[in-house]
């Protein structure tokens, strides 16, 4: 609590928050959609069906999002894509 004082959150409210039920099963699903696409790193970045765990460099994400985009637009314009 001291460092969320320090980086200027709302202390009561983060306390609330900490024992929201809403925000517990956010994250509960998130935790299971993770052990799923077998993400058990952060940071881990979901690029299509691609998963890309650690750091990255930017130019390096910049290669991995234009990959995506070009693939995602092969997909689009294929008569096939809808299935």
């Amino acid at each position: 609590m001291t460092i969320a004082r320090h980086v200027g959150l709302e202390v009561e409210q983060l306390k609330r928050d900490m024992e929201d039920r809403a925000i517990e099963n956010v994250l509960e699903r998130n935790c299971a959609l993770a052990k799923e696409r077998y993400i058990n790193v952060t940071p881990a970045l979901v690029l299509g069906d691609e998963v890309i765990s650690g750091v990255l460099k930017i130019h390096t994400l910049e290669r991995f999002i234009a990959k995506e985009r070009e693939e995602a637009k092969r997909r689009a314009g294929s008569p096939t894509s809808a299935f």
